[in-house]
């Protein structure tokens, strides 16, 4: 993974598997790094996608009082879908 495009690659590395391999553990890397995936980059990298998901430039999701939700600009298309 790409640090800046954390949620792009994500999406194209995780777009196509199966059911069962997203109940298996990820091993994460990031580009041009060295390191062993021994939870701490597993984290990490959940953080980054978080941060991603609900970016507020990004139209997943809005954010309000009491939390967030859908965000009305997703219009349901086949990409935006596909991004839930």
């Amino acid at each position: 993974m790409r640090r800046d495009q954390v949620f792009d690659d994500s999406y194209e590395q995780l777009k196509d598997i199966s059911l069962e391999s997203w109940k298996t553990n990820f091993t994460i890397e990031f580009h041009d790094e060295e390191g062993v995936d021994e939870g701490g980059l597993t984290k990490e990298w959940f953080e980054l996608i978080s941060k991603g998901i609900f970016n507020s430039n990004f139209p997943l999701f809005l954010q309000s009082e009491k939390g967030y939700y859908p965000d009305p600009r997703s219009k349901i298309e086949d990409e935006m879908a596909q991004l839930f």
